[in-house]
């Protein structure tokens, strides 16, 4: 997706690519599923609640990104998969769809600040400490895990 010189990024453009990456990516997805796609002061948010996966307003299966073009790095600031609908991958594709959102944006840099007791998870997912900052995880999406001849090492896809 083409940001303009001063690093922002059209809002209907970001709209057309969620929702089909959403539709590809989760087995939960729905048509009438709540989604925002809005520009707040210096980045644009993206939120996500899903209607077939959660059990009540407050037990909800949702996610919440902000993506900041100028620095080219998006945050994830909240990922929750209600209780009954655990342990059967969704915060797994919810994550990977955010992923996906990312790369099509032209971000290279997902940050997440998660809970201690969330932090197995999303090491398994790829992201690790952030140097610059304490309990920060990141991913660098510049970067893939690669198989060549069974030996597994990360290659810059840049």
């Amino acid at each position: 997706m083409d940001t303009d010189s001063v690093g922002t990024i059209d809002l209907w453009a970001a709209d057309f690519v969620v929702r089909p990456i959403l539709r590809e990516t989760l087995s939960c997805f729905d048509e009438g599923d709540t989604l925002f796609v809005g520009q707040g002061l210096d980045d644009v948010r993206v939120a996500y609640v899903s209607s077939q996966a959660s059990a009540g307003p407050s037990d909800c299966t949702c996610i919440r990104c902000q993506i900041y073009a100028d620095a080219g790095e998006m945050w994830i600031a909240n990922l929750r998969v209600a209780a009954p609908f655990r342990l059967q991958g969704l915060g797994r594709q919810l994550v990977t769809a955010s992923e996906r959102i990312a790369r099509e944006m032209g971000i290279q840099i997902i940050r997440v600040f998660p809970f201690l007791v969330s932090k197995p998870f999303w090491r398994k997912m790829g992201y690790e400490p952030d140097p610059r900052a304490a309990r920060v995880l990141l991913k660098d999406l510049s970067w893939q895990y690669v198989t060549h001849n069974g030996v597994h090492q990360m290659e810059n896809t840049a």
